[in-house]
């Protein structure tokens, strides 16, 4: 599942890479530093979307409202163990396993998706950035169909 608003502000920064007449490797930690954040929000956005969607064909407003507080307080920056400790296993062993079987499909989602999110941690606690623009796009690319697979396991969408 592409997010737009990333790939719009990827689109932004590459072409501004592209076209400028000097190598400015400042600008591109600029630029990767502010993706990394804007894209480990957008995905704490979309994860909770997808649960919360989950949740609601139970219809039940109490237990919905119980459920987005619980991500808020308690789910920011998931890496994919605390997705399936923290969120999947709730509901129960078989979404932790179809997680799995999915996203062996493609092992290099979850590694993907993970360096994202780790090296955004990284960079939002005051550590270096270790990746560049580049590198970014390219676990972009790949990690982003994590939210695929969350929404097959949760709500049997391909």
């Amino acid at each position: 599942m592409k997010i737009p608003k990333i790939d719009h502000i990827i689109e932004i920064c590459n072409h501004h890479l592209t076209t400028i007449k000097t190598i400015n490797p400042e600008i591109e930690t600029y630029f990767t530093i502010y993706l990394l954040i804007l894209s480990s929000a957008a995905f704490d956005q979309e994860i909770s979307k997808i649960v919360l969607t989950r949740v609601q064909l139970a219809r039940d407003p109490s237990l919905l409202s119980f459920v987005e507080a619980y991500l808020n307080d308690h789910i920011t920056n998931p890496n994919t163990k605390v997705i399936k400790e923290r969120i999947l296993k709730k509901f129960g062993p078989f979404y932790i396993e179809k997680f799995k079987e999915e996203s062996s499909k493609n092992p290099i989602i979850e590694n993907s998706y993970n360096s994202i999110i780790t090296n955004r941690n990284e960079v939002a606690h005051g550590g270096d950035l270790k990746i560049t623009f580049t590198e970014f796009v390219n676990y972009y690319e790949k990690a982003h169909t994590i939210l695929d697979v969350l929404g097959i396991v949760l709500l049997g969408k391909k």
